[in-house]
């Protein structure tokens, strides 16, 4: 499951509600999907008056390939990694 909750006003809410009630999302199966239907919205129906509205490609980029990507792992106490994985078992 694949949801966009977009910036507040990125997508068209039409009338009604007041913006605390009325935030527009999208879920889908795939995330090509989700951007498909998000993109769509944004395209036919813009943003809120007032407000940029959601933009970008109309098809997402193809998947990179990670072999080239650094993550930082921080240095952890012994004690700190104990109490970390007691409480991951717990869950």
């Amino acid at each position: 499951n694949f949801a966009i909750k977009p910036t507040l006003g990125a997508l068209h809410n039409g009338e009604g509600l007041s913006l605390s009630q009325l935030h527009l999302g999208v879920h889908a199966a795939s995330l090509a999907d989700m951007w498909a239907v998000a993109y769509q919205i944004a395209n036919r129906a813009g943003g809120d008056p007032g407000y940029p509205g959601l933009y970008g490609p109309e098809e997402i980029c193809p998947p990179k390939n990670l072999a080239g990507s650094y993550f930082l792992k921080p240095k952890v106490g012994k004690t700190a990694l104990k109490k970390r994985r007691m409480l991951f078992s717990i869950i």
